[in-house]
């Protein structure tokens, strides 16, 4: 008996550095080695032209959340608690906890969509959320 396609279809390679893939856990922890090597143009390039961020202080595009990573120091965040969800073959949702201490906000929640565009999987939003002060 001949095997079925899916027995003979080769596994997923993982991404090369600095590729995005369908894992977005893979993909947002990759984001955050670009934070903390300052290479802002890399992370700009794992966004889609139409992408979107919310935070606690506003609405921003792609141009102004580029320009607003480059005003932590990512070296000093913690990041745990992740958890992921495909949305379909072209949509995943990532979600974890960054925690910063000394830092205005120690712990945030965030969540990035990551989408396939054309064989290139790309960020197409990211929320930020402040955990709440303990009572």
């Amino acid at each position: 008996m001949p095997p079925t396609p899916a027995a003979t279809k080769p596994a997923a390679s993982p991404a090369k550095p600095g590729e995005t893939g369908a894992d977005p856990i893979a993909n947002e922890k990759m984001v955050w080695d670009l934070f903390r090597n300052r290479n802002y143009d890399g992370f700009a390039a794992l966004l889609a032209p139409e992408f979107m961020e919310v935070e606690e202080t506003g609405v921003y595009d792609k141009a102004a959340s580029v320009k607003g990573v480059q005003t932590f120091d990512a070296t000093k965040s913690e990041l745990s608690d992740w958890k992921s969800v495909k949305l379909d073959d072209h949509a995943a949702l990532v979600t974890y906890t960054v925690t910063t201490k000394g830092a205005p906000v120690e712990k945030a929640y965030h969540a990035t969509v990551w989408g396939d565009r054309s064989g290139k999987w790309l960020g197409l939003f990211h929320q930020g959320t402040p955990a709440a002060k303990p009572k």
